[in-house]
């Protein structure tokens, strides 16, 4: 594991993994094993499947010779289209957010690379839409269609008060 950079040039926890054997890796398996070892903060949000690893004259790993990840889109059979309007505005924050294409409603905030920076980004950004949504409410729904049905629309401000007149003399 080390310190690779996403699509928007942050840094990101990545995973280079060499498979043991001819059946390959399934990334989705390696990322619940390691979940399942590890706190959330130290499960990488991209993982690199690659052929071998280059080692230097003194046989360490040679980091800059790691190929880099690419964009993040697990393949998951098809891609649900969201449904609602709060599927839609919080599928296109997280496309923004994560620099892929598209985002389906059953896609997992964290195979897709999020993270907790992340998730305090979409945050933001859907509040600027409209929608009440925390960091921790997308650690607890991690999908769209999770997360739309636990999200609020957030009230309009206010306008603000008119000057109180002041009454004749």
């Amino acid at each position: 594991m080390g310190v690779g950079s996403g699509p928007d040039g942050q840094a990101r926890l990545v995973g280079w993994v060499v498979p043991a054997g001819p059946e390959g890796v399934v990334v989705a398996e390696l990322r619940a094993w390691v979940a399942a070892r590890l706190p959330q903060v130290m499960v990488p949000q991209v993982w690199v499947v690659a052929a071998g690893l280059a080692l230097t004259s003194s046989g360490k790993l040679d980091r800059r010779a790691l190929p880099e990840p690419g964009p993040q889109r697990p393949e998951l059979g098809g891609l649900v289209a969201p449904r609602s309007p709060v599927e839609r505005v919080l599928a296109g924050v997280w496309a923004q957010v994560l620099g892929v294409d598209r985002v389906g409603v059953d896609d997992d905030f964290f195979e897709l690379g999020g993270d907790s920076i992340l998730a305090m980004r979409i945050a933001a950004r859907a509040r600027q839409a409209g929608l009440a949504v925390s960091p921790q409410a997308l650690f607890g729904h991690p999908t769209v269609a999770a997360l739309a049905a636990a999200t609020q629309a957030v009230p309009a401000e206010p306008p603000p008060a008119a000057a109180a007149e002041l009454p004749d003399a």
